[in-house]
């Protein structure tokens, strides 16, 4: 009997706590980053930001990356907007964005302001936004007015690339530079294989202390 009980009051404790993890939130947008990240103001007032699943639009410094993010904000900036989890990490989620039942994921893929991010998209949706993505560039409209814009994830590398080969070069007694990843507020050594350039830009090492960033451990700043 006691053993019965134990085991309905755990399944009760992992039902609930399973569908709390699936919950959507709500709140307001007040900040976007890029055109593919956009910080909300939950409804119980907490700042969270949300990396649109599924999708890659250009990068800050990447050619069309304003234009990205300037339609993003024309989108949703100040809008209440819902969000469905995929993967949540402390205040970083990775999810469905949501206004007026509506996907700006789906959206903005549809107006050429981004990519299907193929290699990791794996929702049901997926092949469908594939579709919209293959219409907006026949329509050549958005960043597909290019004949061949480079996608985010190559220019990631090709910036990863650059700043290994200037390490390789980097005079010895030059005080090296750091980049803030602020997705886990760690930063990295130019050339640390967990340096990840999707969310991040270059500080000193003082600098990123000051803000509180903690140094990685495998490349030890």
């Amino acid at each position: 009997m006691k053993r019965s009980l134990f085991l309905l009051f755990l399944f009760i404790f992992v039902f609930f706590n399973i569908a709390n993890a699936a919950d959507d939130i709500t709140g307001q947008v007040v900040k976007v980053e890029e055109g593919d990240v956009i910080v909300i103001l939950t409804n119980s007032n907490k700042k969270i930001i949300v990396r649109l699943a599924g999708i890659d639009s250009p990068e800050k410094n990447q050619s069309f990356g304003d234009r990205a993010r300037e339609a993003t904000s024309g989108m949703v900036l100040w809008e209440d907007v819902s969000v469905t989890p995929i993967d949540v990490e402390k205040d970083l989620v990775l999810g469905l964005v949501y206004i007026n039942n509506k996907s700006l994921n789906e959206d903005l893929v549809k107006k050429g302001f981004a990519w299907v991010y193929k290699e990791i998209c794996t929702m049901d949706v997926c092949d469908k936004w594939v579709e919209y993505e293959q219409e907006a560039r026949s329509r050549k409209i958005g960043l597909w007015r290019k004949s061949k814009p480079m996608s985010p994830w190559a220019f990631r590398k090709k910036i990863i690339s650059t700043v290994r080969e200037k390490e390789k070069r980097k005079p010895k007694g030059i005080e090296v530079i750091y980049s803030r990843d602020y997705k886990k507020e760690i930063f990295h050594k130019y050339g640390c294989e967990d340096f990840n350039c999707r969310n991040c830009y270059t500080v000193t090492k003082k600098e990123a202390l000051a803000r509180g960033c903690k140094p990685c451990e495998k490349c030890n700043p």
